[in-house]
């Protein structure tokens, strides 16, 4: 039996729920399961001609199924590692007011549009106090309040966690090459892109590899990054696939996929993550404002969902669905295939945050390609349907591009 021990530390706050899940957070080998078959589907289609069953069947023979146990075993320990419970406090960055949010994204008081963009990113209290806002909390909707107060238990950032593998060298030479290099892929893609537990795709639960002990299978080429020119050359092979010529029925992560590193270093996780999160609400509430006639996006409004006559759709469900707005009682755009019944989608869009030497922190984001809604479905707000629109389709790479183009974030493994 061979065996490879990775030592892994928390980078950022990880919701990993269990039997208590306000009491304790669990580290198991399942989560990580979860997350490595997931990879595996994203790295394995574009790798496998787009072969679904051939996917399903190397997924089944590596990590096992209902028939057959998997050929290579993982083991998460400690099982229950140091943790927050519920309703404690996390301490993270005050809110930012309309000002301060524009500012950050890009359009300061020199901009043309600041006047507007600050009316639109302004938001009050009943009581007619401007209300500041908090990108990591914003990142973090459903575990983490305004206040900072967390409403789940969670992993905290610096937990030494480790990962043991274990597989037979005869079984696993007899899977096919390609089988095992994306396998190998995937995992190095989960811990440079990915996280675990809720809100992993928005930068929650982001673990950094610190040592590999044992020797892992040939296929499998794990080192520590220690920068940003690290960071990318061990994130160029993944996208070394070919893409396919119209966007797969699954999300993968291939040449289609585009990468992006956040100019400038933050010096913690929780600065690192209001960043992003400061940029996504002032693009998202700025959005189709009435002002941007130069960008074709004038009046393609969220308030369309709380107008008397009907408008469209937001683009803004592009982002992932279901997309709530307002309290818990008001409307929101869900998804229904073409049974009726109700469909979820997840963000194409992914946060991960890598730290670096001298304590210094790397945001990375991830623009997954993937078929937007089976076909035959459509997107519902109230009594209103339709088949999702172009501008739906392409709302994150706008907001991608919106920020390349401020000098905010830049794409790395281009070409």
């Amino acid at each position: 039996m061979k065996r490879a021990r990775l030592q892994l530390e928390v980078v950022t706050p990880a919701f990993l729920g269990g039997a208590a899940p306000d009491e304790k957070a669990e580290w198991r080998a399942a989560s990580v399961r979860g997350q490595w078959r997931w990879w595996f589907r994203a790295l394995a289609g574009p790798r496998l001609g787009q072969d679904l069953a051939e996917v399903a069947e190397a997924e089944s023979r590596i990590f096992g199924s209902t028939r057959a146990a998997s050929i290579i075993q993982v083991r998460a320990s400690p099982a229950q590692p140091p943790s927050r419970p519920a309703k404690t406090h996390l301490s993270i960055p005050d809110g930012r007011s309309a000002e301060q949010l524009a500012t950050d994204w890009g359009i300061g008081h020199e901009h043309p549009d600041f006047a507007a963009t600050e009316q639109r990113l302004r938001i009050h209290d009943a009581g007619g106090r401007e209300v500041a806002t908090s990108g990591v909390a914003y990142l973090g909707f459903g575990c983490i309040e305004y206040s900072g107060t967390v409403q789940r238990a969670y992993i905290e950032p610096q937990t030494e966690l480790e990962l043991t593998l274990q597989w037979r060298e005869r079984d696993w030479g007899k899977l096919k090459q390609e089988w095992r290099a994306a396998a190998g892929l995937a995992l190095q893609a989960w811990l440079l892109l990915g996280g675990i537990g809720t809100r992993s795709r928005k930068g929650f639960g982001s673990l950094h590899l610190k040592g590999v002990e044992g020797h892992l299978p040939d296929e499998f080429d794990l080192s520590v990054p220690r920068s940003s020119q690290q960071l990318e050359s061990q994130i160029a092979p993944l996208l070394q696939a070919d893409a396919p010529d119209s966007p797969p029925a699954w999300s993968q992560i291939s040449k289609a996929t585009r990468v992006y590193m956040v100019t400038g270093i933050a010096n913690t996780w929780e600065d690192a993550l209001d960043r992003v999160g400061g940029w996504l609400i002032a693009y998202r509430r700025r959005y189709g404002a009435a002002t941007e006639a130069r960008s074709g996006l004038e009046d393609r409004d969220y308030q369309w969902v709380f107008g008397d006559e009907p408008g469209e759709i937001p683009d803004r469900s592009g982002f992932g669905l279901p997309l709530p707005f307002g309290e818990r009682d008001a409307p929101r755009v869900t998804a229904r295939s073409a049974e009726g019944g109700q469909l979820r989608r997840a963000s194409p869009l992914l946060i991960h945050l890598a730290p670096l030497a001298a304590g210094s922190f790397q945001p990375i984001l991830a623009h997954l390609d993937g078929r937007f809604l089976p076909d035959g479905a459509q997107l519902q707000v109230g009594g209103q349907r339709g088949a999702p629109t172009q501008a739906q389709k392409d709302i994150v790479q706008h907001f991608l591009d919106d920020l390349v183009d401020k000098g905010k974030i830049v794409r790395i493994c281009d070409g």
